[in-house]
């Protein structure tokens, strides 16, 4: 009987509270104006495609007050040139320029894997992350990298942005949010990359056509030019050259909590000596969690991971984190047995 009545308090007591969070919900919660991280060039742009997604896809986004930056700064640039030399240009300083290598502070962002598969030799040596890669990620200087002309919404989609901005070249399309619905999502991608950059953002496009209507659109509704802006650009250049090992061994720890074992294997090799250990383990890693396929291509990668988990833990002093080297290689030993 005590079970009984206890029970029905208990319930007698949820049934209030739902009907008390129904009455009386919660006040609104303050929304967060300004943005720390980045300057108002970078937040003010972004802010703008969040307002286009607004006015395409009100369901698809919270209504809430333009996001400003603390402080000022460039907008994004949307290079006018199709040769990829223009991407380096770009985010090399004048004086690293000779160099033709970013550093561990600079990304070039593309739309999916098979474009970051076709990046041109030029860029090898680049930072080069998809978009989805690089959420979560900050970066002082971005280049997104043919992000239209890879775009999984089509032609079609992009001209929507035509009709709004009213400089269409006779290219408008209505728009159909059914017909329409990736644009949604890319408009969203477009966002991430956008915000990963802190300091100076690029957006470079070799196919012309795929891309006048996001640069008309943008540059009359964000106020982002396609020229005038190279002085303003080079006076906060980011100088790629002056990378220290230091700060490949930070980037390779970013890549690590990320779980973007490739990079941060990358990154540690950049970073000398201390960096060496890092780049086993991060390979290993790297080994062990793409392991697929046959069975005899398993058992090699994780042959291969346990070899570099071993390297790893010999290049360490003795202590918790070479035991832990040691036993992933068991680990690893044994799954390929």
């Amino acid at each position: 009987g005590d079970a009984i009545r206890k029970k029905e308090v208990e319930t007698g007591e949820q049934v209030k509270r739902a009907i008390d969070a129904f009455c009386n919900p919660p006040k609104a919660l303050d929304e967060l104006q300004v943005n720390y991280r980045a300057h108002d060039g970078i937040v003010g742009c972004a802010a703008e495609v969040v307002e286009l997604m607004y006015k395409l896809f009100p369901q698809s986004v919270d209504k809430l007050s333009k996001e400003r930056g603390h402080f000022k700064g460039p907008k994004p640039a949307m290079l006018p040139w199709t040769e990829v030399d223009a991407v380096l240009s770009a985010m090399l300083s004048a004086e690293d320029c000779g160099a033709r290598e970013m550093g561990a502070n600079q990304a070039v962002l593309v739309r999916n894997m098979e474009a970051r598969a076709r990046m041109p030799k030029a860029l090898a040596s680049a930072i080069v992350l998809t978009v989805e890669e690089a959420k979560g990620l900050e970066f002082d200087d971005v280049c997104l990298y043919d992000f239209f002309s890879d775009s999984s919404a089509d032609a079609d989609a992009w001209a929507v942005l035509n009709t709004l901005s009213g400089a269409g070249h006779g290219k408008e399309k209505a728009f159909d949010a059914s017909a329409h619905s990736l644009l949604c999502e890319e408009l969203k991608a477009l966002y991430v990359g956008i915000t990963r950059a802190r300091k100076r953002c690029f957006v470079f496009d070799r196919d012309e056509a795929r891309r006048q209507p996001a640069f008309d659109y943008f540059g009359k509704f964000a106020k982002v030019a396609e020229d005038g802006t190279e002085q303003e650009l080079n006076a906060t250049a980011t100088a790629a050259g002056k990378t220290t090992e230091a700060d490949w061994v930070r980037r390779g720890k970013n890549f690590v909590d990320n779980k973007l074992w490739a990079h941060a294997e990358r990154a540690y090799l950049k970073g000398g000596a201390s960096g060496v250990p890092e780049a086993f383990h991060a390979g290993g890693m790297r080994l062990a969690s793409s392991a697929m396929g046959s069975k005899q291509a398993k058992v090699e990668k994780f042959k291969r991971a346990a070899i570099a988990f071993l390297k790893s833990a010999t290049l360490r002093a003795p202590g918790k984190v070479g035991d832990r080297e040691l036993f992933r290689a068991a680990k690893s030993f044994c799954v390929a047995a």
